[in-house]
């Protein structure tokens, strides 16, 4: 089973879980709020419920994503992911719309102090992560995540930070279409 994590002011209904779906009709893709600590409650109870055998994160969900796939050693698809969440929402805090729902949220100060907390626990070695990384991403910086990421199978598209390459990195990597179709 495929857990699908979408990034910031996404929902779980999202153009990766819908291709993900394509290949595989046993995915996981919830609508996370932004509180991080309740995201990750939740992402915690649906692997420990679950047999999830890949973590597909993109964005802020790559950051949640490489958390979990390090705690459960579980295979990670890591799309633009964010390294530091406290860094590149920490100039968004205030009221947002998600661009599925329009429904409005708040982030807040106290959000990207928790983000900062959890930052520091997160490992970038362990090398069961693929991470996808767009070469025109203008909202995180890739080569950070290249520079971190030294022992996973790190590979460069030319795209933007929403990444439409994914089809196209499943149909052309072995690992990757095996990946998401067992």
């Amino acid at each position: 089973m495929i857990l699908n994590i979408h990034g910031f002011a996404s929902s779980g209904e999202n153009s990766k879980s819908k291709l993900l779906l394509e290949y595989n009709k046993n995915v996981i893709s919830p609508t996370l709020p932004i509180d991080p600590t309740r995201s990750l409650k939740i992402l915690n109870d649906i692997i420990q419920s679950n047999d999830i055998t890949l973590i597909v994160g993109t964005s802020m969900g790559g950051f949640y994503a490489n958390l979990l796939s390090n705690k459960y050693n579980i295979s990670s698809i890591l799309i633009n992911p964010s390294t530091k969440p406290s860094v590149t929402l920490g100039k968004k805090v205030g009221v947002h719309k998600n661009y599925k729902t329009n429904e409005e949220f708040e982030l807040t100060q106290e959000h990207i102090n928790i983000f900062k907390e959890i930052e520091i626990t997160q490992s970038f070695d362990l090398g069961f992560q693929t991470v996808l990384l767009g070469e025109h991403d203008d909202v995180i910086d890739p080569t950070i995540a290249d520079q971190l990421f030294t022992n996973a199978d790190v590979k460069w598209f030319n795209t933007d930070h929403r990444f439409s390459e994914l089809k196209t990195a499943i149909e052309t990597n072995d690992r990757l279409k095996k990946w998401v179709t067992t």
